[in-house]
């Protein structure tokens, strides 16, 4: 099982998170009204610095309802993935995690490589334990919302997840990722 850790603001919290030895950092780049939102630029520079000490960390680019130009200037940026809230675009040529709140549905691209049900845009809110047991995606499932160490452990049993995905589960305040939470988190999941 993987963890990604997403709303990566700043160059700190990136190369902590992969030397803890997360899997994915995600970064939210065009939804504004997130705490957690970052600029394009700071985004390229984390992971051109980030790849020099961690070349097997890979990086995820968060958009909302993107249009094919902004999939054109994210894909510029280094990502290695894209995770899509809404309709996606044709344009795209890395592999996409389909996301949605609350379920999943069948993949709208070939490009779908996973699933992603999460509980609300880094709301803080979990997903209700009745909803993880029913979910039966067609892919493989990255799962997200309000996840912290002290849930994480009955979320995996509920839904098996190939990811685990957390935002403000790990965090000192929003936008600002706790190291220890970091480490903590990732123990149980080494665990499971």
């Amino acid at each position: 099982m993987k963890l990604k850790v997403c709303g990566i603001t700043n160059e700190a919290d990136a190369l902590a998170a992969a030397q803890a030895g997360v899997d994915y950092l995600g970064y939210i780049l065009n939804y504004a009204a997130s705490p957690r939102f970052v600029l394009p630029n700071t985004v390229r520079t984390i992971i051109q610095r980030t790849k020099q000490l961690y070349p097997t960390v890979q990086h995820v680019g968060v958009l909302v309802n993107p249009t094919d130009q902004l999939i054109v200037e994210v894909e510029q940026l280094g990502v290695d993935l894209l995770q899509i809230y809404g309709d996606i675009p044709t344009n795209i040529t890395k592999p996409i995690w389909q996301s949605e709140v609350g379920g999943v549905s069948q993949p709208q691209s070939k490009l779908v490589t996973m699933l992603h049900c999460d509980a609300g845009f880094g709301s803080g809110n979990t997903l209700p334990l009745d909803l993880l047991k029913q979910l039966r995606p067609a892919l493989p499932l990255v799962i997200a919302g309000g996840i912290t160490v002290d849930n994480v452990r009955e979320i995996i049993q509920l839904c098996q997840p190939t990811v685990v995905d957390v935002n403000s589960g790990v965090e000192s305040v929003p936008g600002k990722k706790d190291i220890n939470k970091i480490y903590a988190l990732r123990q149980v999941i080494l665990q499971n």
